[in-house]
């Protein structure tokens, strides 16, 4: 090679305009590589930098690996700058947390200690022992997860999203799994499915639907949000159940579950001449009696699930 620089007790160097400036230290391949820390080793590639003790980039472009025992192992313009970082592939990631690493991807950054993102593009972990995939995901607390998606938070001790977009887990020990635009407050809970929920409650799991089916059974349990009915100010209203023209006919056992505005008393829809129910081909319609105990201030929250809607069918008719 040639325009190469060796400083220092046992270093090596090869190639092209390429520096080894501290004790045994090395450059064995690329051009304009520098390895300045003691015991650093640069493999190839251009413009990478070894900084670090024992500091290692194997190849790429314009790395930068600072931290002690910190390494690349390739990409562009990637950076490992805490003690045992890494960074593998991909380009302009941050590994910036103790023992964290970035594996793949693009615009990736780790702040948290024992944390790691794999792959996808511009996520943020700044919680320890914490994982991030999918993208433009954040995680903020400790031993948070996001296994996928886009656009969601995890910010919760031992909180977790698993898919989907724009979901946010603020509590501790809660989850959300898939669906969109969810956001979670209560402890140990956890939301599955659906679109735009809002879950306050601790130990509690929301849901859009739920079905069952026993092997032998010709008969599956439904259950479907009501949705919002301010009962005070409307006497009724209807919720679309999506059965087949056969299907809604099979229907047993219907029952509609009420919750008061403070989501702390639930009743029957039906029970003491209170409300009536009914199905069609295409809806469920609830109706609350006129000066019954529906029609109250009690019951007239807008932007609230008021309850369940729950019954048996043949999903085969």
């Amino acid at each position: 090679g040639s325009g190469n620089i060796a400083n220092g007790s046992f270093t090596l160097v090869a190639g092209n305009a390429n520096s080894a400036i501290t004790s045994y230290s090395s450059v064995v391949g690329g051009q304009n590589n520098l390895a300045s820390g003691l015991n650093s080793f640069v493999g190839g590639g251009n413009g990478n930098k070894a900084s670090g003790i024992y500091s290692t980039v194997v190849c790429g472009y314009y790395n930068k690996a600072t931290g002690k025992y910190s390494s690349i192992l390739g990409g562009y313009n990637n950076s490992g700058s805490s003690y045992y970082s890494a960074v593998v592939n991909g380009k302009q990631n941050l590994s910036a947390g103790y023992s964290s690493s970035v594996l793949g991807g693009n615009f990736n950054k780790v702040f948290g200690n024992y944390s790691s993102i794999i792959a996808g593009n511009s996520n943020r972990v700044y919680g320890a022992q914490s994982s991030v995939a999918g993208n433009s995901n954040k995680a903020y607390s400790s031993q948070n997860f996001i296994g996928g998606g886009s656009s969601n938070v995890s910010s919760g001790t031992s909180s977790s999203v698993l898919g989907g977009v724009s979901n946010k887990v603020y509590a501790p020990y809660s989850s959300i799994i898939g669906g969109s635009g969810h956001k979670l407050y209560g402890a140990y809970s956890a939301i599955i499915g659906g679109v735009n929920f809002t879950g306050t409650s601790a130990s509690t799991v929301y849901m859009p639907s739920i079905a069952f089916q026993s092997t032998g059974s010709s008969l599956a349990y439904i259950e479907i949000l009501i949705g919002d009915w301010d009962m005070d100010t409307n006497a009724n209203v209807s919720i679309s159940h999506s059965l087949s023209s056969t299907q809604w006919k099979t229907i047993r056992n219907m029952s509609a579950t009420i919750r008061d505005d403070n989501n702390a008393n639930y009743y029957e829809l039906n029970g003491d001449a209170n409300g009536n129910m009914g199905v069609s081909s295409t809806q469920f319609t609830l109706g609350r009696t006129t000066g019954g105990n529906f029609d109250t201030i009690l019951f007239n929250a807008t932007s609230f699930n008021r309850g369940f809607i729950s019954f048996w069918y043949n999903p085969n008719a």
